[in-house]
């Protein structure tokens, strides 16, 4: 997740940003590992692998709205950027995870890469739904209505890749 937020927002910032950004990362991800293998956390965490490497990861939590889940972090080694990666985490945490009615994923404005992935590929609109923490002028939110999407090929049709989920 670090490597491919440094490829895509970091390329412009002094390497004392970079280093602060990475430090700040792995705490969280230190953090939220802890309370998942504690049993204490409430989030769904997906990775993606070739092999023995770790291309892709995802993280998902419910939220305080019956069926409503969050998209966290979703992230995609730039190795690996535009092979079908990204969707196939979508699609096998909407398998995986019955409970979720609807989705909803959010990313900023100027990370084309999510934005082409989310409209062109997965066809999603844009929701109303934002935390308010994030600013709307810099975010954009997308939602999926999960229960549809079982019922429906569009899981079956995102991606056809090799690599495993």
């Amino acid at each position: 997740f670090i490597r491919a937020f440094l490829h895509t927002f970091g390329q412009n910032r002094s390497e004392k940003d970079r280093q602060w950004l990475i430090t700040r990362f792995k705490h969280a991800f230190e953090k939220e590992r802890k309370a998942f293998v504690a049993g204490t956390g409430d989030i769904c965490f997906i990775r993606a692998s070739k092999g023995e490497r770790v291309i892709g990861y995802a993280s998902f939590q419910p939220t305080k709205i019956d069926g409503l889940v969050y998209a966290r972090q979703l992230a995609v080694d730039p190795d690996a950027g535009r092979s079908g990666i990204g969707s196939q985490l979508i699609v096998a945490f909407v398998n995986l995870f019955p409970p979720a009615q609807r989705m909803v994923l959010l990313t900023r404005m100027d990370n084309t890469a999510s934005r082409t992935l989310y409209e062109k590929k997965l066809g999603l609109k844009q929701s109303t739904f934002i935390n308010a923490r994030y600013p709307t002028n810099s975010y954009v939110s997308y939602e999926i209505d999960a229960s549809a999407a079982r019922s429906q090929c569009w899981l079956n049709e995102v991606i056809k890749t090799k690599d495993t989920v």
